[in-house]
């Protein structure tokens, strides 16, 4: 878990951390396989990923977040981006 908590699925600083936006793992279903790392991990009493943005992690199992902005969970670039389209 650690070696993938490490890797180039997830940016940013540590335990603050966010999906990466990489095409090519997506198109090669990696992000499905890290998933699946993921789950087999809790399943069997593992870590599981700690380094999650906290509010990340509430958005995904559907507690409340402290959000008020998304610019908190993306990097700068991405929001230059969003802000151009």
């Amino acid at each position: 878990m650690k070696a993938l908590q490490d890797s180039a699925f997830f940016e940013g600083p540590e335990n603050s951390k966010i999906f990466s936006h990489n095409i090519s793992l997506l198109e090669m279903d990696q992000y499905k396989t890290i998933g699946r790392l993921v789950a087999l991990s809790l399943v069997q009493d593992g870590p599981g990923i700690h380094v999650l943005h906290p509010d990340l992690y509430n958005l995904m199992v559907g507690r409340p977040s402290k959000m008020e902005d998304l610019e908190e969970l993306l990097p700068a670039a991405t929001c230059k981006m969003l802000q151009q389209v």
